[in-house]
């Protein structure tokens, strides 16, 4: 009778032992060819995993991104805002449901989810290339801009020489001190209603894959613009806050106001070093 477990056994027996002797005859091409196919089917299951492909849905991006630009802005910020952006509304004959909101800057989408838990519907963050827009004039009527830039590159002089050209309200969300940089001071130097808002606590950043610690290696501060409704912004927005303890943020009507201090920067090796113990570098 034929027994399959002995026939299975003796034939994987002489496989073993072919592939055995031509090791030893070839050992660099066979150990290539093993060590190849190993690794394309390790980085094929990789690539093709349900984890990859779900981290490729939420940073695609039709325009090119820098990793580190995808953190989002906590729920803490856009609440530290509430009160100007209510004031607003009363000043245009809106309600939170109906003031249109524009944030430029497309992450993973929980600007609005966010924005729409604090009350706000018409908000409009589309994973589009904003720069184009801009250049087309395409994006829809807006009341006011909330947002929070890309720090590489030029995205953060960019986007504030866009907000102030476009003449509206609008609350820029940056590292403090982006408001101490030269070209900063030049572009704001003949603006009117500008005030700052500076969060007395460090606000947490959210990355779509975790990467990263939820505290910032910075603080932030909000760079407000109301135009001609800029003095009824702010000063309803001290009063509101007068005698609230504890209180999250401090307004400034200056730059110089703001208190925000030159702090000597580190050398590149520093520099590595904080990043690599707040999670964003290995």
């Amino acid at each position: 009778m034929f027994n399959f477990p002995f026939s299975f056994s003796l034939l994987f027996f002489f496989y073993f032992l072919c592939l055995e002797l031509c090791f030893i005859a070839f050992p660099v091409p066979i150990f290539t060819v093993c060590t190849c196919v190993t690794h394309t089917n390790i980085v094929y299951r990789i690539q093709n995993s349900p984890m990859k492909r779900a981290r490729e849905d939420v940073l695609r991006h039709p325009f090119p991104t820098v990793y580190t630009d995808h953190f989002e802005t906590s729920l803490q910020a856009y609440s530290d805002i509430l009160i100007p952006l209510d004031s607003l509304c009363k000043k245009l004959g809106k309600t939170r449901e109906n003031l249109n909101i524009y944030d430029p800057f497309f992450c993973t989408g929980m600007t609005n989810s966010k924005l729409r838990s604090l009350g706000f519907n018409n908000v409009y963050n589309k994973n589009i290339d904003c720069y184009k827009e801009w250049e087309e004039k395409s994006y829809p009527p807006f009341d006011v801009v909330i947002t929070n830039p890309p720090y590489s590159e030029d995205h953060k002089i960019r986007s504030l020489k866009w907000c102030l050209e476009s003449g509206a309200c609008f609350f820029w969300l940056v590292p403090n001190y982006t408001i101490l940089k030269k070209w900063y001071k030049e572009t704001t130097a003949s603006t009117k209603g500008l005030f700052y808002a500076v969060p007395t606590v460090t606000y947490t950043y959210d990355h779509p894959e975790g990467t990263g610690h939820l505290s910032a290696p910075f603080s932030s501060i909000w760079v407000c613009h109301g135009g001609t409704l800029a003095p009824s912004l702010l000063g309803q927005w001290k009063h509101a806050l007068q005698g609230k303890k504890p209180c999250s943020i401090t307004l400034a009507e200056t730059a110089h106001a703001a208190g925000i201090t030159e702090v000597k920067r580190a050398n590149p090796r520093q520099r590595m070093a904080a990043k690599k113990r707040a999670g964003f570098a290995k």
